[in-house]
C-alpha cells in the first residue's frame, strides 16, 4: 500500500474483526510471575500497563531458583521472541535493575554482560548455563540500544528493544516480562489497594508480609489543588489512630513524587485529608485539604533536609500531628493542627499512599515497618477504666492532687510489687503538657539494693542518675504502652540530680521539657500553668509481645 508502516495495524484489525483473534501469550502461571506487559501482553486486560516496580522485581529475582528474568515479544523477529536473562551477581541494594532492562538505553556498571548477566535462547540452557549468547560475535553488547543490546545467538539483530518508559512507549509492541517463580517465596497483591484520581492509569501494590515490606507503584499527574491522583492502601477506622512507616526507597528521586501516610474523609479525588509525606526531591512535608473540594495547602517543608525517611502520623480526636525521623527512634514533631476529617458516622480512611508525578512512567516506592493501630489516651485512674492493654494490671502506689491523691506505699511495698526487669512504672498527669500526660518508665537492669536506693523516692522527690539510673542504659522512657512493648520511639533526653525535684526533671521525647516534674517535699514549678500538680504513679508488669 501507500504506507507500509500501517501494515501491522491493518493485519491486527483484520485478525480481530474477521477471526476474533488478538496478540497475546498464555504463560504457565505455576512457573512464571508476570511483572510487566504492554498492549496485547498487558496482564491487567485493560491496557493500563500495571507493573511491578524495580524493588519488587529485585525481591522476586533474588528469591527465584535460578535467578532468571524472561522477556516474551510477540512483534520481535522469531529468534528474539523469547529471551532468558540470568543474573550472575547479587543485585545491589536499592538498584533499579528492572527499570534499566525494560526502559533504558545506557551503560550501567551494575548490569554488565558476562559479568552480571548472561543471555540464553531457552529456559533449559539458562538453568544449565549452556550456549550463552556470544555478543562479541554480534559486535558487542550495545547498551545504548536497550535490551537485548542488538545481541542474539545468531549475530547482530537491530531494533528489537522495547521501552515502557515513555507512554505510549517506544520500541517493540506487545511485550511482557516474567520472573521465574519460587515455591518458597511470593509477593501478595493487596486487594484493598485502590486508585484515586480523575485519570488513573497505572497502579499496583504488592506485599512481602514476612518482612513487613510493601511495594507500591503509581503513574499520574495531580496531587495538588482540588484533585488527587494516587495509589492508596487504606483501612476504614473510627476513633484515634497512630501510623508509622519507613519510606525506604523511592524510584526517580529527582521527581516530585509523594509517598507517605494519610487520613482521608473518603476515597473521592477531592476528599479532605491530612498527610505527611516524603517527596522525591524536596524532603518531608505535610499536606492537607481542609474541606471536600477545597484547594490543598502544604506545611513544614524543609527542602534542605533530605535524610529523614521515617514518618509518623497521629490522630487524637480532631488534632493531627506529623513527625519525621532518620532512624524511627528519635522523632521530631514538624506540624500539628486541628481538622474535622471524620464523616457523619465518625469514620475515616487511614493508610499509605503513593503519587508518581508523571503519566509516562511508573515510579515505585518501598515502604518498610508499616504499622497502624488505635491510639490510646491516658486514663486518669487506670484501675477503674480500660487499660491500654488487657494483659497488664495497673496498681497505684503514689499520687497527688484531685483525683490522684493517696498515701504512698513504702519503698519495701513498692519493690515487692515489681518483677524482674523488664517492668513498667507509669506516671499519669492530667495537668501536664501534652508530651508529659502519660509516661512509661521501662526498667532494663536489676535494681540496686534498698540500702543504696530508695526506688520510690527516686520518682516522688529525688530523680537522680546514680546508682544505676541512666537513660537508655538502666531504663527507657516512652509516651505510649505500645511503644514500650515494642521498644520503639524511646525518649532521647534526660537530666537528673536537682535536690527535691522528682520524676522526670526535664526529660523529654526529643529535647528538654521544663516544669513537668513532681515533688512531694517542695513546691513544684508553676511558670506556664502546665505542671505536675495532679498526677499518679502506677506499677505494671510488661507482657510478652
Amino acid at each position: 500500500g501507500d504506507n507500509p508502516n500501517n501494515c501491522e495495524k491493518v493485519v491486527d484489525k483484520m485478525m480481530h474483526e474477521e477471526k476474533g483473534l488478538s496478540v497475546g501469550y498464555v504463560h504457565d502461571a505455576s512457573a512464571w510471575t508476570i511483572v510487566a506487559g504492554r498492549e496485547g501482553m498487558d496482564y491487567t486486560g485493560n491496557n493500563k500497563w500495571a507493573t511491578y516496580g524495580s524493588q519488587a522485581v529485585n525481591a522476586l529475582l533474588e528469591n527465584s531458583p535460578n535467578k532468571i528474568l524472561r522477556r516474551v515479544c510477540a512483534r520481535c523477529v522469531p529468534q528474539l521472541q523469547d529471551i532468558y536473562y540470568k543474573r550472575k551477581t547479587p543485585i545491589p541494594e536499592g538498584y533499579n535493575l528492572f527499570h534499566q532492562i525494560k526502559n533504558r538505553r545506557s551503560t550501567d556498571e551494575n548490569n554488565v554482560w558476562r559479568v552480571d548477566f548472561d543471555l540464553y535462547s531457552t529456559y533449559e540452557d539458562a538453568v544449565n548455563e549452556k550456549n550463552p549468547w556470544d555478543c562479541e560475535a554480534a559486535g558487542g553488547y550495545r547498551y545504548d540500544q536497550g535490551f537485548p543490546g542488538d545481541c542474539s545467538a545468531y549475530g547482530r539483530i537491530q531494533n528489537q528493544d522495547t521501552r515502557f518508559f515513555d507512554y505510549p512507549g517506544g520500541g517493540k509492541r506487545d511485550v511482557a516480562f516474567y520472573v521465574e517463580r519460587s515455591e518458597k517465596f511470593a509477593l501478595l497483591e493487596a486487594d484493598d489497594s485502590v486508585m484515586i484520581g480523575y485519570n488513573p492509569r497505572h497502579s499496583a501494590t504488592y506485599l512481602n508480609p514476612d518482612k513487613n515490606v510493601i511495594y507500591m507503584t503509581h503513574s499520574g499527574t495531580m496531587h495538588w489543588r482540588q484533585r488527587d491522583d494516587m495509589n492508596f492502601l487504606g483501612t476504614k477506622f473510627t476513633g484515634d489512630v497512630e501510623l508509622i512507616v519507613n519510606v525506604a526507597n523511592l524510584e526517580y528521586s529527582n521527581l516530585h513524587t509523594k509517598s507517605g501516610l494519610m487520613i482521608r474523609n473518603n476515597l473521592d479525588e477531592d476528599s479532605k485529608y491530612y498527610g505527611v509525606m516524603k517527596t522525591g526531591d524536596q524532603g518531608v512535608r505535610v499536606q492537607r485539604r481542609s474541606s471536600n473540594g477545597a484547594n490543598v495547602a502544604s506545611h513544614a517543608e524543609d527542602k534542605k533536609e533530605l535524610a529523614s525517611s521515617w514518618l509518623r502520623l497521629l490522630k487524637k480526636f480532631n488534632t493531627y500531628e506529623s513527625y519525621k525521623s532518620t532512624d524511627g527512634v528519635n522523632w521530631n514533631l514538624i506540624h500539628t493542627m486541628t481538622l474535622d476529617i471524620e464523616n457523619d458516622e465518625q469514620e475515616f480512611y487511614a493508610g499509605l499512599f503513593h503519587y508518581g508525578k508523571r503519566d509516562d512512567r511508573v515510579p515505585e516506592v518501598t515502604f518498610e515497618e508499616y504499622s497502624i493501630s488505635s491510639y490510646m489516651w491516658p486514663s486518669q485512674v487506670p484501675t477503674m477504666t480500660p487499660a491500654p492493654s488487657q494483659t497488664i494490671e495497673w496498681t497505684q502506689v503514689a499520687g497527688k492532687g484531685d483525683g490522684f491523691g493517696m498515701e504512698a506505699v513504702t519503698d519495701a511495698e513498692f519493690r515487692a510489687m515489681l518483677s524482674s526487669p523488664p517492668f513498667l512504672i507509669r506516671r499519669i498527669c492530667d495537668s501536664c503538657k501534652e508530651s508529659h500526660k502519660d509516661i512509661y518508665y521501662k526498667r532494663l537492669t536489676e535494681l540496686p539494693p534498698a540500702t543504696e536506693l530508695n526506688f520510690l523516692d527516686l520518682f516522688m522527690n529525688n530523680w537522680r542518675s546514680a546508682p544505676k539510673n541512666q537513660l537508655n542504659v538502666d531504663f527507657e522512657l516512652y509516651s505510649s504502652r505500645a511503644d514500650a512493648d515494642k521498644g520503639i520511639n524511646p525518649w532521647t533526653t534526660c537530666n537528673y540530680n536537682d535536690g527535691g525535684v522528682g520524676f522526670p526533671r526535664d526529660c523529654g521525647p526529643t529535647g528538654k521539657v521544663a516544669c513537668q516534674w513532681n515533688s512531694y517535699t517542695r513546691n513544684i514549678c508553676t511558670r506556664d500553668g502546665k505542671n505536675a500538680g495532679r498526677h499518679g504513679f502506677y506499677v505494671g508488669i510488661l507482657s510478652e509481645v
